[in-house]
């Protein structure tokens, strides 16, 4: 087995990519058509974005993820590659650059091990990872939150853990208040905020984050690795594997 295919086999075994096995059609057609309807959760910070007509949503996810349809839950292996391949080669040069670096996640529960591991290998590339606004507290939907740098990884907790949100606040408050960065690895709102102010971003993307998917589109400065961003921790640790081998070595063979 060459070192593609074995990428290729735990891809799929763990369900990062492939027949997509937590969303259905029916989930990235309505996130669709709730992004051209502006609907905020869905915009991730770029209100502008809401001019996307359902059709131009999809089609822009499908380029993304190489679905074979409009709205299919598939994600192709090679487009996570592809996407991994730009992603792990632009971050290996700002790092050469000594770029400051905010990771962040609104999928911290899966993707937090992955973005983890990326402080770490950021750092030992010269890159230089920023915690603005470390202990900040935001409210979102009605509940005070704490915005929370977990293992250098910015984060939406409720004091102890991580939570989920697609919400672009706490990246807005960030970038609005704290140090501007360089470049901004991340997903949901965090990605979209800081697109949204001009700062590139390379940035997860799931079937379903039909935003991020236009914007690329649209010309926005955003490199995306389509992904399941609900599966296992560990299903991540070939992706990470991908980052750190470019990072390290500044060549990425697959």
């Amino acid at each position: 087995m060459t070192a593609r295919e074995e990428i290729t086999a735990r891809l799929l075994q763990g369900g990062v990519a492939g027949p997509h096995r937590s969303h259905q059609k029916e989930d990235n057609v309505l996130k669709a058509s709730q992004l051209a309807s502006g609907e905020p959760d869905s915009t991730f910070g770029m209100a502008d974005l809401a001019s996307a007509t359902t059709e131009e949503g999809l089609d822009a996810v499908a380029a993304v993820t190489g679905a074979r349809e409009p709205g299919e839950p598939y994600i192709d292996p090679e487009a996570t590659i592809a996407g991994v391949q730009a992603a792990s080669a632009r971050l290996g040069e700002a790092c050469r650059n000594g770029a400051t670096i905010i990771v962040a996640s609104g999928h911290p529960g899966p993707l937090l091990n992955h973005h983890a591991r990326l402080v770490e290998a950021i750092t030992a590339a010269g890159g230089k990872v920023i915690r603005p606004l470390d202990e900040m507290g935001v409210t979102l939907v009605g509940a005070r939150r704490i915005y929370r740098y977990l293992q250098g990884v910015g984060a939406v907790t409720d004091g102890v853990r991580g939570l989920h949100t697609h919400s672009p606040l706490p990246m807005e408050k960030v970038l609005d208040a704290g140090e501007r960065p360089d470049l901004v690895f991340a997903d949901h709102g965090f990605a979209g905020a800081s697109v949204a102010r001009g700062i590139p971003v390379i940035a997860c993307m799931d079937t379903n984050d039909t935003a991020l998917a236009v914007a690329r589109a649209r010309g926005r400065d955003v490199t995306l690795i389509p992904l399941d961003d609900g599966r296992h921790p560990d299903a991540y640790d070939v992706i990470a594997e991908m980052f750190e081998q470019e990072l390290r070595t500044g060549t990425l063979v697959i």
